[in-house]
């Protein structure tokens, strides 16, 4: 609640910010009191919006690449982005704190009722992976183990590690899940062989590969990795906002997939990642999950939907324009597409 409020009073101090001139509009009028005629115009005011993020990785890459290489700038946008705990991203939309919020549990929420749409997804597949201990060979040696996750209960830790066992035809009833918290605590619990494997983010992966670990590979599963979501209100009141934002964010992702070389020094400022290195093994692991046009197919939308009215315990139905608008998106992929936008589209 009290960063809540400390964001609401930081909205509340700013000023209204002006709408960028549409193409096409008329120049405005010369100023009255015999102003010279050939004096430059002023440069318009950017509007200002605020975007929240459930911490700093590579998964946003896109707003963080959008916003520092100067492209939302181009759109008339002046973003600040705020790393901030995701239950509290996520609630910031409906007091309009934020404007879009990067927080997964938004799904959950939409899932319970509450009227967001997610308008962008960085990932389509999951980049969690499972670190292990030197005595297990395969997912069939987890059964009986220990295995560490950030959190018990939680959707995103326990409940993903017992759904990737359970595709894994291993029943995680039959191993016994352990809260170790931060990812260092994890991976210490692996190495000291307290317990016998752990759950790490994409972003966590390299520290376990880099003292040795080795992680179990499991079939691709379909993911909600750092989305983008606004309020419902906002998409139909305020559409060309919405339109330039999701262009924004595109271009940052279409660099990050496209133009490594470009995109990862933008993304270590951002993060302020001491060890490039490091990064580009993160980048490794994440290129693979990328969206190639920050969108879900029809079949993944339903996918996501159906895990988490199971996670949530839901009975009402969701159709995928319930849950998603990927309009923005779709016409932001178009015209980047059509006018070759960084040369991606050879001829």
């Amino acid at each position: 609640m009290m960063v809540l409020l400390a964001l609401g009073l930081g909205a509340a101090c700013r000023a209204p910010a002006a709408e960028p001139p549409r193409a096409g509009a008329p120049p405005p009028a010369a100023p009255a009191g015999g102003a010279s005629a050939s004096a430059a115009p002023a440069p318009a005011a950017l509007q200002k919006i605020d975007v929240c993020t459930p911490g700093v990785s590579q998964g946003f890459s896109g707003v963080a690449i959008a916003q520092q290489a100067g492209y939302f700038a181009e759109l008339g946008l002046d973003v600040n982005i705020q790393p901030i705990q995701g239950v509290v991203c996520t609630q910031a939309l409906s007091s309009n704190t934020v404007q879009f919020s990067g927080s997964p549990s938004t799904l959950d929420v939409i899932i319970q009722g509450v009227p967001y749409r997610i308008l962008y997804v960085s990932q389509g597949q999951l980049g969690h992976q499972m670190a292990v201990a030197a005595h297990v060979n395969g997912w069939a040696d987890l059964r009986g183990g220990r295995i560490a996750v950030s959190a018990l209960g939680s959707p995103l830790s326990e409940g993903l590690a017992r759904d990737i066992l359970r595709d894994e035809g291993v029943n995680p009833d039959e191993a016994q899940f352990v809260a170790l918290g931060l990812p260092s605590n994890r991976l210490a619990g692996v190495l000291s062989g307290s317990v016998d494997a752990a759950l790490l983010s994409a972003q966590e992966v390299p520290m376990a590969l880099n003292q040795g670990l080795k992680t179990l590979p499991y079939k691709p599963r379909v993911s909600l990795g750092s989305p983008m979501t606004a309020t419902l209100e906002l998409a139909q009141s305020n559409p060309d906002l919405v339109q330039r934002f999701v262009k924004g964010v595109l271009m940052g992702h279409l660099l990050y997939a496209q133009r490594k070389d470009e995109a990862l020094p933008v993304v270590a400022r951002w993060t302020e990642a001491p060890d490039p290195a490091y990064e580009e093994q993160v980048y490794a692991i994440m290129r693979p999950t990328w969206t190639p046009d920050g969108m879900l197919s029809d079949e993944q939308q339903r996918g996501v939907i159906a895990a988490t009215r199971e996670a949530v315990k839901a009975t009402q139905e969701f159709a995928p324009d319930e849950v998603f608008d990927f309009r923005f998106a779709r016409q932001a992929y178009q015209e980047l597409q059509a006018a070759n936008w960084h040369g991606l589209w050879p001829k």
